[in-house]
């Protein structure tokens, strides 16, 4: 008997903790958001999330013909607050789960994104797999009410083309929250998130119909990025110089490039494998960056009368990638110098790490790193050059 009174009081106890559906939330009680843009109007935030509507992007007869997604917006003096007051716009309540996309505009990511970060971090239900992503020369509410000609939910469509991009043409950057916040809170260097801009017609960009066009009259752009200094943005940089950073960031997957060939046309190369090593050294009181990028290759295309078959053709190749890949990060450390001051390419944590002594004598990186030596070492290795060894231009030379 007493055995059993055990076992009957363990179960009580272990079923009482298990009734556990108290924060329980049916699915139509729910408005999944995918998108969230923030701007600035006026000093206050006019909030816009773009919430999908479930039955128009299913095989539901009754729904044919309605939009996939839904936009609402909002303004407030709080972040929170302007969320919180679209419970007299949505019939339901606003789920965060699966977010894909947060859009800021352009004068909200001047004014400075340490607040709204601030309220997105503490959000326990926003997750940290999405992107963020700034809008320029537009708004966020812009961007989040322009459908997309090939994903009927247009977050999910910024967002797989921005992983794609990202991993195939290394002209953009995807940056999720953590990693966002800990650039502009480190010192030593400066954050850049990737600038979205409406390309064609912005009027009737928010109409359904520019998905029912063979050539969309609008569509959603990935171009170059915003540079900011701690949380505010200072300006942008264009997509070379994307690139040149994401070069030095060792974050280049794959990408393509061209160069010269000796007696005109161009030779396309494509990247398949790069690696960046910063090493750091002293003149004086300042420090000596040396960059070495090492960037392996394969020929995609030949545009010019070259004999591949001769070693001297592929040196030649592999000379003119080097030149063109130092040039690009060597204009691009010009332009963070002298025109941004901003440390994009994140040297200062280079410095703070292997040459502390240093690090600890500087007061104002910024002011440091418009004046430091950066030495770049690029060493290009072409692998393949495809199923044909020699372009058609010289084939056709030869038969002639």
């Amino acid at each position: 008997m007493y055995k059993t009174a055990s076992a009957l009081s363990v179960l009580l106890v272990v079923c009482g903790l298990l009734a556990g559906c108290w924060s329980k939330h049916e699915l139509n009680e729910l408005a999944i958001v995918v998108g969230l843009g923030v701007d600035n109007e006026e000093g206050r935030y006019r909030v816009t999330v773009q919430i999908v509507n479930p039955g128009a992007v299913t095989a539901n007869e009754k729904m044919i013909g309605q939009a996939p997604v839904v936009t609402f917006e909002s303004t407030g003096a709080t972040l929170p607050e302007a969320l919180r007051r679209m419970t007299v716009l949505s019939p339901r309540r606003l789920y965060f789960s699966h977010l894909r996309m947060i859009v800021f505009g352009e004068e909200q990511a001047r004014i400075g994104l340490r607040k709204p970060l601030d309220f997105i971090s503490r959000e326990p239900e926003m997750r940290n797999d999405f992107y963020l992503v700034v809008a320029k020369d537009t708004t966020a509410s812009k961007v989040l009410k322009t459908y997309s000609a090939m994903d009927p939910i247009p977050a999910n469509n910024l967002y797989t083309k921005l992983a794609l991009s990202d991993q195939m043409w290394a002209a953009t950057g995807k940056i999720t929250l953590n990693e966002l916040i800990v650039d502009i809170t480190k010192r030593g260097q400066s954050a850049i998130l990737t600038g979205v801009v409406i390309q064609g017609m912005t009027d009737g960009h928010g109409s359904i119909s520019n998905t029912r066009d063979i050539s969309p009259r609008s569509n959603m752009v990935y171009y170059g990025s915003a540079v900011f200094r701690e949380d505010r943005m200072i300006g942008w940089i264009g997509e070379n110089e994307t690139k040149a950073v994401n070069y030095v960031h060792n974050s280049v997957d794959k990408t393509l490039g061209f160069v010269e060939c000796p007696r005109g046309g161009k030779v396309s190369l494509n990247v398949v494998r790069t690696e960046s090593r910063i090493r750091v050294g002293m003149s004086g009181e300042l420090p000596v960056i040396n960059v070495h990028v090492r960037v392996e290759q394969d020929i995609a295309g030949v545009e010019c009368d070259i004999d591949l078959a001769q070693t001297s053709s592929i040196d030649q190749i592999n000379q003119e990638g080097d030149r063109k890949i130092t040039g690009l990060i060597e204009s691009t450390v010009r332009v963070a110098q002298q025109e941004l001051g901003s440390d994009i390419f994140g040297f200062g944590t280079y410095v703070h790490r292997q040459q502390p002594k240093a690090w600890n004598r500087i007061k104002d990186w910024d002011e440091v790193f418009k004046k430091i030596e950066v030495n770049v070492n690029v060493d290009t290795i072409t692998r393949r050059i495809g199923t044909t060894q020699q372009s058609v231009s010289h084939q056709t030379k030869g038969s002639g």
